[in-house]
């Protein structure tokens, strides 16, 4: 999971610490002597990543924490195994973030999160078009306004298996499960069995919970 700059700090200012034999109190003494108000427990509380460094803190630091023949650099305590985000959407990856510290062009990345939202929202316009090209009464579905549509939001695994196995498309597999029990295929199966449940107990609610959509889809039909 990517962790937010303050972590990374924090982790890698706990870390050479360890390695250079520093303890808190020796590293807030020096950051003191360079001017900044730091107590051991200012120390602490940014190795646990819950307070943040300004530009000239983190400079600082770099300095604060080294010893002779062991030269630490401000690369050395922004370093990372994953991606840093910036923002929620942004963030730079391991290599692109010691570039961008060492003078290169800094290079942003979407953040896993924000992968996951635009793809989202791309599935989500590849079912609002996928409705578009079909009769809306076909599905017994005229009464479909896109509003309702849109807080189905983006099918599931399960959801696609169900609409391969009915024969439908996927949007009418939401829909249907949506009127029927107010919300995702998923959601409701999930709803139904015991969090131990076995995969064929899950198989089993998922099995029958896809019969109930086709005989409502069937009824709708019939009716349209």
């Amino acid at each position: 999971m990517p962790q937010a700059i303050r972590a990374v700090i924090g982790q890698n200012v706990a870390r050479i610490r360890a390695d250079q034999g520093i303890n808190a109190e020796t590293l807030a003494e020096n950051m003191r002597t360079a001017g900044f108000a730091w107590a051991a427990q200012r120390v602490y509380e940014l190795e646990a990543g819950r307070k943040n460094v300004s530009i000239a803190e983190l400079l600082t630091l770099a300095a604060a924490i080294s010893r002779s023949g062991e030269v630490v650099t401000v690369p050395d305590l922004m370093r990372s195994e994953d991606l840093v985000p910036v923002s929620e959407v942004m963030g730079l990856t391991p290599t692109d973030m010691h570039a961008a510290l060492t003078g290169e062009p800094v290079v942003l990345s979407l953040t896993p999160q924000a992968r996951q939202r635009f793809r989202g929202l791309a599935e989500r316009a590849s079912v609002a078009a996928d409705v578009a090209m079909h009769d809306l009464a076909e599905w017994g579905l005229q009464d479909l306004d896109m509003d309702a549509l849109d807080a189905v939001g983006a099918p599931d695994a399960a959801d696609r298996k169900a609409a391969t196995k009915l024969g439908v498309p996927v949007w009418v597999v939401q829909v249907t499960a949506r009127r029927l029990w107010g919300r995702q295929l998923s959601a409701e199966r999930d709803a139904e069995v015991d969090p131990g449940a076995t995969a064929q107990a899950r198989g089993h609610v998922t099995r029958a919970l896809t019969e109930q959509l086709r005989m409502e889809i069937e009824r709708r039909r019939g009716n349209g």
